[in-house]
């Protein structure tokens, strides 16, 4: 994934196969770490914005 620019604010969305919303957060860090220790396993779509760019993946929690 390419590196989002650490001086703005981006959120991050996790969203299950079905485009419930699982998880919502904002961060200003580049370091950010997200506990997903809470996250069920399956297949969940991850989306990261920072008001100029929109990055989305498929991830699968184990």
């Amino acid at each position: 994934m390419e590196e989002i620019n650490n001086k703005s604010e981006a959120s991050i969305i996790i969203s299950d196969i079905q485009g419930k919303v699982i998880h919502k957060e904002s961060f200003s860090n580049s370091n950010f770490e997200l506990n997903t220790s809470n996250i069920k396993s399956g297949i969940y779509i991850i989306t990261i914005e920072n008001g100029q760019n929109l990055y989305t993946r498929k991830v699968i929690f184990e």
